[in-house]
């Protein structure tokens, strides 16, 4: 296991969607706290079909995450 195991695209996203699957989910509201907003943010964009709602709480912008890496 290494740091990069739990990045986002491969580390939360991907065990976000394996829970929901071993669970039976197919379709969930996503939420996400501080650095967690930007897992579900990635959740919801690359796999719509799967999500109801996004609620993203205490978190800046998109935009500011992007402009300061995801390394932040």
């Amino acid at each position: 296991a290494s740091v990069a195991d739990y990045d986002i695209q491969n580390g939360a996203f991907k065990d976000v969607l394996a829970i929901m699957d071993a669970l039976k989910i197919g379709l969930a509201h996503v939420a996400g706290h501080d650095f967690g907003a930007p897992v579900a943010w990635m959740l919801a964009a690359q796999r719509p079909e799967r999500f109801k709602t996004l609620t993203a709480l205490s978190v800046g912008h998109t935009r500011a995450y992007l402009k300061a890496g995801w390394e932040q």
